[in-house]
Formats: structure tokens, sequence, C-alpha cells
């Protein structure tokens, strides 16, 4: 794993809000739109945190982009980050079973999830969910 962190978020502006604010703590940050491209980068870059929100276009959601990562060889050890504006319980769980390290509901503080991710990127114990 990378000391990189991949921002997946469909709504542009929020996507390149949370990139740059991470790029401003030093931080490498990658950006995808949606589930494909976010799985081609983190094959390819192997970042050490995936933040997500659980709403993507196209294909796979969220979460099943994030059991996705879970189940790979190469990008399970990834702390995942869910975002959503629209998490009910069964959502919650349904992102504890993906493999969820932190789920985070929207809005939030830009200074939180930066600590989150730190937080993260710093945790030296392999996920073991």
């Amino acid at each position: 794993m990378n000391d990189v962190v991949l921002v997946v978020e469909d709504d542009t502006s929020l996507r390149r809000l949370l990139a740059e604010t991470l790029r401003m703590e030093g931080l490498a940050v990658l950006e995808a739109r949606d589930a494909g491209e976010a799985s081609a980068i983190a094959l390819r870059d192997l970042p050490s945190v995936v933040i997500l929100d659980v709403m993507l276009p196209g294909g796979p959601d969220g979460l099943e982009l994030a059991g996705w990562l879970r189940r790979n060889a190469a990008t399970r050890e990834a702390r995942i980050v869910v975002l959503s504006d629209v998490l009910f319980q069964s959502d919650r769980e349904r992102a504890q079973s993906a493999g969820a390290s932190l789920i985070l509901n929207k809005p939030f503080l830009p200074e939180e999830l930066v600590a989150h991710v730190r937080e993260l990127m710093q945790s030296a114990q392999p996920y073991n969910h």
C-alpha cells in the first residue's frame, strides 16, 4: 500500500473539494468518478485509504466497490471511508459488512475527514474484519 488517498465521488465539485482539502494537508490524492474508474486506479496505485460515496453512477455502488476492494488481494489492506447523505441503518450494516473502516455522514467538517484519514494511514494493523 502507498500513502495515497483515492477519492471516489461522482459529484465533481465535492470530489475536487475533498481532494484539494487533503492535498492542502500534504497528502497524495487520486480521484475517480465511478466504481469502474476507481477499481482501475486502485489496482494500479494501491492507495492506503479509499474515500467513497455510497451512490455512484452507472454500475456498482460504493458499497459494492468496497466489497470488491476487500476481496481483491492487491487492495484488501486499503482502509475504506464510506461517505453518504442517505445512510440508513441497513446501509450502515451493509457498509460494515463490505469492510468499511469508517462511515461518515454528509455533511462533515473537512478537518474531521483529514484527521480520520491521517489516523487510518498511521494504523499499522492490517484489516481483519
